[in-house]
This record gives C-alpha cells, sequence and structure tokens, in this order.
C-alpha cells in the first residue's frame, strides 16, 4: 500500500518518474526590428540567417542556439504583409529539460514583445504508464479536434495546425516516453486571455476543462436508452465493434443515433488526476522560474 502512494506521488509530481509535464515550445510576436539583438544575449551563436523564398510570410529567418541550456530560438522577421507582426521569436526547448522562463526574459528584455502567439505543452508518458498511441486513441478526448487522417505513420493528429489547437501523439525516443503535444495556437489563446508570460501558468488548468483527459463510454447508461430487442442489441454490438476507437465511436453516435450530448455517456479515467496534478506542479514551476 504504501509503495503504491509513493509511486502516485511520483507521477504527479511532474518531475520524473511516469509522467513528465513541460513546456516545449512558446512563440511571441515583437513590434521593433533587432535581428542581431540575440547573438548579444550571452550563450548564443548564430546557426544560420537566411532569406526566405516562395510564399513565406517573412523575407528571413535566423536561428541563435544556447549549447549550454540546448534552448533555441527561431526569429522570423522583415514581413511581406503589413498585418504581420514585425518580428515572431519561437523557442523551441532541448526535450530533456523543457523551458526556462528565466531564460525566455533574458531574451525578451532585448524586444518589444506584442503579444503571445502560440505555446505548447508536452505530457512525456514513461512505458510502465501504458499510454501508447492505443490507449490514446481508445481513450483521449481533446475537446472539439478530431483525428485527421495521418500524414506520418507513427503519429496520431489530433485538429490542424490552422486550427485554435493541433495535437500530435507519438513516441519521443530521445525521452523514451511516449508524448502527447498539445499546440495551443493564438485563437485558443486569445479565448482565454492568455497574453504574456505571466498567464502561461493558467494553462494546464484551463486544459483540462474541456481540451484534454481520458474517457471510455459507460455502457450500462447507454444501453439504458434504448429499447430491449434485437434491432438494439445487434446495433449496440456494432458500436462495442468501434471501442477501440472512441473518436469513431463518438462519430457513430451523433451520426447514427442523433446523440448530441455524448460527453454525458463518457467516464472519466483514473489517469486524469494524475495529469491534472503534475501538469499543476509544471505550472507552479513555471511560476517560480524553475524548470
Amino acid at each position: 500500500m504504501r509503495s503504491a502512494v509513493k509511486k502516485t506521488n511520483k507521477i504527479a509530481s511532474g518531475t520524473g518518474g511516469l509522467l513528465r509535464v513541460g513546456w516545449d515550445r512558446l512563440a511571441v510576436a515583437v513590434s521593433d526590428e533587432h535581428p542581431d539583438a540575440l547573438s548579444c544575449v550571452k550563450g548564443f551563436r548564430c546557426a544560420y540567417d537566411n532569406l526566405l523564398r516562395g510564399k513565406t510570410g517573412y523575407s528571413r529567418a535566423a536561428r541563435y542556439v544556447n549549447d549550454t541550456t540546448g534552448l533555441q530560438v527561431e526569429e522570423t522577421y522583415y514581413p511581406r504583409y503589413e498585418w504581420l507582426p514585425v518580428g515572431r521569436l519561437t523557442f523551441v526547448a532541448d526535450d530533456k529539460k523543457g523551458l526556462w522562463r528565466k531564460e525566455i526574459e533574458l531574451v525578451l528584455k532585448h524586444f518589444n514583445v506584442r503579444r503571445l502567439l502560440m505555446a505548447e505543452v508536452a505530457f512525456d508518458f514513461a512505458p510502465e504508464s501504458r499510454v501508447d498511441e492505443a490507449f490514446v486513441r481508445k481513450h483521449a478526448l481533446f475537446g472539439r479536434a478530431r483525428r485527421i487522417p495521418k500524414r506520418h505513420p507513427n503519429i496520431l493528429y489530433y485538429g490542424s495546425r490552422r486550427s485554435r489547437k493541433f495535437v500530435r501523439n507519438y513516441f519521443k525516443q530521445r525521452v523514451s516516453a511516449y508524448r502527447v503535444e498539445l499546440q495551443l495556437n493564438s485563437g485558443w489563446l486569445r479565448k482565454h486571455e492568455i497574453k504574456n508570460l505571466d498567464d502561461v501558468a493558467l494553462v494546464p488548468h484551463l486544459l483540462f476543462e474541456r481540451d484534454f483527459s481520458f474517457f471510455e463510454i459507460d455502457w450500462p447508461r447507454l444501453e439504458n436508452r434504448f429499447p430491449r430487442n434485437i434491432y438494439c442489441a445487434a446495433l449496440l454490438r456494432r458500436l462495442k465493434g468501434n471501442e477501440h476507437d472512441l473518436d469513431l465511436l463518438l462519430r457513430s453516435l451523433r451520426g447514427t443515433l442523433g446523440l448530441t450530448n455524448v460527453r454525458r455517456l463518457l467516464k472519466p479515467l483514473p489517469i486524469n488526476g494524475v495529469m491534472e496534478s503534475a501538469a499543476l506542479n509544471c505550472a507552479a514551476r513555471w511560476r517560480r522560474g524553475k524548470r
């Protein structure tokens, strides 16, 4: 019993064990042009600074790398369209360390930050957690984001790059964990009034309201909605044949049966509480300026 409690606490800590939660990428819009400002920040070197061709929003792109911390900063500047921000900075974390708020602030003090454009949070599930592609396909629900056809054989996608939320699920070799990556774009951030680095700490709490949880179908409750006859029994058997795929099953309930509020037929899994605790711990570390 005592070992089980220790195991649960280790998961909920978000700092190791079966689940690690961290910030993977962050993008901000800046309102001034400082193409060489990052070269003045201690520890950073310029990996490249290239002219962009084709139908891109910006004329130039540069990448700066901190070899000590592993942080990469991608800078795009000289916009081709008036409606675009003057520049865009994208912070890309080292896979094992995650983003560190203090390091981001050291970079941003050289710019006039306009607003946040994107925040990406990563949930890394160790193999012992038994969370893998089959588990995500069977139990994961990402709000209104629907699964889209595979572009890569080993990655599950929900939503799209241009939607409010874009989710990637895949095994991350470098951290030896199955990663659930939620890319929260500007539409999602504006809806929840996430405007600056302080507000980023609110994201984990908002995520678990409607945007990311694991569920299973409450079959007894669903069966009670139908009369007991041969036709309904065959229909339920056909639905249970899709039990391995929650997204497909919910589409069947909406389309075939005409049900609108299918969430009332879902039972949350216990792992949701563990995930939320780990995410809130990640938010607390962000507030304190720790990794």
